[in-house]
């Protein structure tokens, strides 16, 4: 995987938010995965477990859709244009 694109944004950031990053980097798909989803979870938190498990099974049924070669996913860059673009409207 490149980590150029991502390298120059973390170039960018606090050394905290850097480090971290950097190590975030180093960690296996899975990891790097439930991570993600921690994070997502802090600022978007859940009460409605039924709302959990629909997002839980999508997500899963995604993934497997990407593994399976089924369905194509965006690369990073793309994405992160995306956003930016989206970002700065």
């Amino acid at each position: 995987m490149d980590n150029a694109p991502i390298m120059s944004r973390i170039d960018r950031m606090s050394k905290t938010f850097e480090e971290i990053s950097r190590y975030s980097l180093q960690l296996p798909r899975n990891q790097r995965l439930a991570l993600a989803r921690f994070l997502l979870d802090l600022d978007n938190p859940s009460d409605d477990p039924e709302v959990e498990d629909l997002w839980h099974s999508e997500i899963l049924k995604r993934a497997r859709a990407v593994e399976l070669g089924t369905t194509q996913g965006l690369a990073y860059g793309e994405v992160l244009g995306k956003v930016d673009a989206a970002i700065n409207r």
